[in-house]
């Protein structure tokens, strides 16, 4: 059953999103040691109880499960690694509450030293390792050998990023409440010195951690409370900045430690880092001893602090100056380190942070960004590692990336997903734009970038448009992007980088599905954009400004239109004949990035004749299908007495993660074609226009066709009752003329309901 909640349990929804984030492992691998030390592990979860532990071992047998929250050791400490060497570490996540529940357990490669081999060679320890993750029995705990875990890792080196398939959960003591998996680690025998690290030099070295995402289950029947997770942890700013530093932000001199517990703090670091002076020295140079635990000067000379985030942030999409943080008069750099937790909602100009802040950055998630340089930064001076940028979009002129426009450091375990950079001017990469270090080398190491968009005036690449010789480039993951730009003379899309100056120093890195665009160009006004196309143009990114497809894209396969989050598309008539006329999208095969698509309110207005595929893209009036459509991470607004979408001629429409505002009717299913609509992840949000009872979606008669509707982990939040006690929820779904089963099927959460 789909979770039915009011508006203002919306905010508890979101929250439990990211319930779970676990720095499982941390362990040093170094063989020919016998010191492997592991970092203190972590658990913060609301109140969905989740549980995630790891098999305790008494004499070589299995004798307990144990918390993995505050375990130093999960794999032995004691273990020579060395050629042969095999470790197995086992896992248990199990749902203790009455909430079913689904998860999803990555394991990620954070940060790793290089060592010096006994010939004198650089070389990263993540070559010569095999690891795999492998779902196993409840019989099957402490059952592996050394011969059947290298079977069961296989034999291809290299550590790579996990991502496991979203799995779900029954509530405690039903059918399927726990799921066990075995860590499998291992250094083939046949590696030699080349990976022997040399006496006196420091020894090679690899963090690593597992994060275990959890949240509800949309099918859970919650009818006796949805307030499960209200306590979570969860700051919404309120856009301004307090006169005075707030009581959330405590400077704690005897750990050097900056505590940032709400979004108010937050916001107020940057006056913090202009008043630092002010806070520990008169103004004359004398410092004060008796400030927060009486530190004296180290509190105003040292560059060893650390900020520290304390909760989940709702930064509420308001404009928010980069935030500064210089804490310290010395050049080294002090940290920021997000501890697991979201910063969501991010609107501000070259980064949530100020460009060249005096920090490393780690450990934290950026969710729904709009930036021009970098989700995290524009400019930075010193390392990044181990942050997640969900669902930016990413537009400026020189220097653009996911993550970080120009860096001057290592950027390290780092993953963009599902969002666009775009560049242009120059140096556009779903990562970085330009990376590069002078003198000592840098690392760009076990990143990922998944369903992503890059374009550039020039110098474009899925992870880095450039780097220096001195950037080691590998390890890294570029899965399902799209890389493309208007000026290709000089410097040729690329999928890891565009013009390596050491192609040497790019190697072991993963490609999949990657599409080079090299006919790619840039419009700024309506004729540029028919020009663009009439020259033959397969992609068009498209500055700020309104726009109208024009018919000269009639037919076309294969286009693509990237906006910059401020670009719009209005959809109307080129022709005239009402219903027949024609359309400049007719015939065609596109694809829209970032865009806002206009039509109006009228049930026949907004055709969209062709195949397309929507990604980030916002819709404001009702929209018309007539080919087959996929929206991904989409926003669809309107109001008044009609729909969102209507499926009127698309044999599939399918709806990822999308957000629907309306008054009760989002989506019509309904037209002339056999359609199967399916709706993953979305949100119905009933602005509570209408007065009668409304279903989110809609399926009208049968027209002489069929329908399938299928829907995945879908809510509706809608009004239930007004002041005069009439009933004016909005449903999930609504068979308004009682179409048979011959002719409809719905499946909701793998439920067969009609």
């Amino acid at each position: 059953m789909t979770k039915k909640t009011t508006r203002r349990a919306l905010v508890a929804s979101v929250i439990s999103l990211v319930l779970c984030f676990t720095m499982l492992i941390g362990t040093t691998f170094a063989w020919f040691t016998d010191s492997v030390k592991s970092g203190k592990n972590k658990i913060v979860a609301g109140n969905l109880d989740v549980e995630l532990e790891y098999a305790k071992f008494d004499n070589g047998k299995f004798d307990r499960w144990e918390s993995v929250e505050g375990a130093e050791d999960i794999f032995d400490p004691n273990a020579l690694w060395e050629p042969g060497h095999t470790e197995v570490a086992y896992l248990k996540v199990s749902n203790l509450g009455t909430l079913a529940l689904k998860y999803q357990l990555n394991v990620n490669v954070y940060s790793e030293v290089a060592g010096t081999n006994v010939d004198g060679k650089i070389f990263y320890l993540s070559d010569y390792l095999v690891f795999k993750v492998v779902d196993i029995a409840e019989a099957e705990v402490g059952t592996y050998t050394r011969d059947t875990a290298i079977a069961a890792a296989g034999t291809e080196m290299g550590l790579r990023a996990y991502n496991g398939e979203t799995t779900s959960l029954d509530a405690k003591d039903g059918a399927n409440d726990e799921d066990y998996v075995a860590l499998i680690i291992y250094m083939p025998t046949t590696v030699g010195n080349e990976a022997n690290y040399k006496t006196g030099t420091e020894a090679p070295s690899i963090e690593m951690g597992v994060e275990l995402y959890a949240t509800q289950l949309a099918a859970e029947n919650d009818s006796f409370g949805n307030d499960y997770d209200k306590n979570a942890a969860y700051s919404v700013w309120d856009g301004t900045v307090p006169a005075e530093m707030p009581e959330t932000l405590v400077v704690d001199g005897a750990t050097q430690t900056v505590h940032v517990k709400d979004a108010a703090a937050f916001a107020y670091l940057s006056t913090l880092s202009a008043k630092w002076a002010e806070f520990y020295t008169d103004g004359n140079g004398t410092t004060y001893t008796n400030y927060a635990n009486g530190a004296g000067a180290n509190y105003y000379y040292s560059s060893k602090w650390t900020v520290s985030l304390e909760t989940d942030i709702d930064l509420n999409n308001k404009a928010l100056a980069p935030v500064n943080i210089v804490l310290g008069q010395s050049t080294g750099a002090s940290a920021f380190d997000g501890n697991y937790h979201t910063i969501r909602n991010i609107n501000t100009t070259t980064g949530l942070f100020a460009d060249k802040a005096r920090a490393t950055f780690s450990n934290l998630t950026l969710e729904n960004v709009k930036a021009t340089n970098g989700a995290l930064i524009g400019s930075a001076d010193h390392n990044i590692s181990n942050v997640t940028v969900k669902n930016a979009t990413i537009s400026g002129v020189d220097y653009v990336g996911g993550i970080v426009g120009y860096s001057y450091g290592a950027v390290n375990g780092c993953k963009v997903i599902d969002s666009s950079v775009v560049a242009t001017g120059k140096e556009a990469g779903g990562l970085a734009g330009y990376v590069v270090t002078s003198g000592s080398e840098a690392t760009v190491a076990h990143n990922t970038v998944k369903n992503v968009t890059v374009y550039a005036g020039n110098r474009a690449a899925g992870l880095i448009a450039q780097v220096n010789v001195n950037v080691k480039v590998r390890n890294n993951t570029v899965d399902t992007v799209t890389v493309g730009a208007a000026d290709t003379s000089a410097y040729q899309p690329g999928t890891v980088v565009s013009n390596a100056l050491a192609p040497a120093n790019v190697f072991d890195n993963t490609i999949k599905n990657v599409t080079i665009s090299t006919k790619a160009a840039t419009a700024d006004d309506n004729a540029a954009l028919g020009t663009a196309i009439a020259d033959g143009a397969d992609t068009v990114f498209l500055s700020s400004g309104n726009y109208v497809i024009p018919s000269a894209a009639q037919g076309k396969t294969g286009l693509t239109f990237v906006g910059t989050g401020d670009t719009t598309v209005a959809v109307t008539k080129v022709g005239t004949g009402g219903e027949n006329c024609d359309y400049g999208l007719d015939g065609s095969t596109v694809t829209f990035e970032n865009i806002t698509i206009t039509t109006n309110s009228s049930t026949y207005i907004g055709y969209a004749r062709c195949n397309a595929t929507y990604n980030n893209c916002t819709f404001n009036g009702t929209y018309t299908l007539y080919g087959d459509s996929v929206f991904n991470n989409c926003t669809f607004n309107v109001t008044g007495d009609v729909y969102n979408i209507w499926t009127w001629g698309a044999p599939t429409a399918t709806f990822n993660n999308c957000t629907f505002n309306s008054d009760g009717k989002a989506l019509l299913l309904y037209g002339t074609a056999n359609t199967k609509l399916t709706v993953n992840g979305c949100t119905f949000n009933d602005n509570g226009g209408l007065t009668d009872l409304k279903a989110a979606i809609e399926i009208g008669n049968d027209y002489g066709k069929s329908y399938e509707l299928i829907v995945n982990n879908t809510t509706v939040n809608g009004y239930e009752i007004n002041d005069k006690g009439i009933n004016t929820g909005t449903t999930l779904w609504a068979n308004k003329n009682s179409m048979g089963t011959d002719k409809l099927n719905v499946v909701v959460d793998g439920v067969d309901v009609y």
